[in-house]
């Protein structure tokens, strides 16, 4: 018996870096009927993002796309240079991933969602009504979305709380970080090792099955 627990922060550049071995996953475990959970860091507190890290933040994505083989769009880039505010708010897109299911989506689509519209499109993914969007693009009605994103409120502090002992548990350090349990025995999947390697990352799933 074997299941998953993933990490993640939605504003997370290495989340984003590995979200195709996500896809895999995902697709994994629905094949063989395997459970995987979704754990969401809340990252970011809404704030500011100071333009002096700016540069801070374009290098490291420079090493992520080098390393992963992801594309940083380049109205995200022009977002990050231009001389206006941004504001991160990894909670509450933490809060769109904990509102999905409640109405029928899977998880990673709404994850999957976010990631193209912050690091692709250079959509502010830290508002309300882009989150909104976002939904209607899945076939969301906008009352429904409002209503879940209520609920999921409440929810979220419970839900980081959780994610937060996962990891102290089990000695896990910065995001994404994936957990696997095998056998009733948890381990890291060091995801790092897979990355651009997404055939790799599926023959190793595949092998973990016997």
């Amino acid at each position: 018996m074997v299941s998953y627990d993933y990490i993640f922060d939605p504003l997370c550049g290495w989340c984003f870096g590995a979200s195709p071995l996500i896809e895999v996953l995902v697709e994994h475990c629905h094949q063989h009927q395997i459970k995987l959970n979704f754990h969401p860091a809340g990252m970011f507190t809404r704030q500011a993002l100071p333009t002096a890290y700016r540069a801070h933040i374009i290098a490291a994505d420079q090493r992520i796309a080098m390393l992963t083989g992801q594309e940083f769009g380049a109205s995200y880039l022009a977002r990050l240079q231009a001389d206006k505010p941004i504001i991160m708010d990894s909670q509450l897109t933490c809060q769109a991933i904990i509102a999905a299911p409640q109405l029928g989506l899977n998880a990673e689509l709404m994850l999957h969602a976010i990631q193209r519209g912050h690091y692709q499109l250079g959509l502010d993914v830290s508002d309300n009504n882009t989150l909104a969007s976002l939904a209607a693009q899945l076939g969301v009605n906008a009352a429904d979305w409002q209503h879940a994103m209520a609920n999921a409120r409440n929810i979220l502090p419970e839900a980081l709380t959780t994610t937060k002992a996962l990891m102290s548990r089990h000695l896990l350090q910065g995001y994404p970080s994936l957990l696997q349990t095998k056998h009733q025995q948890s381990q890291a999947v060091a995801l790092s090792t897979f990355y651009g390697a997404p055939e790799a990352w599926r023959a190793w799933l595949e092998a973990e099955l016997s």
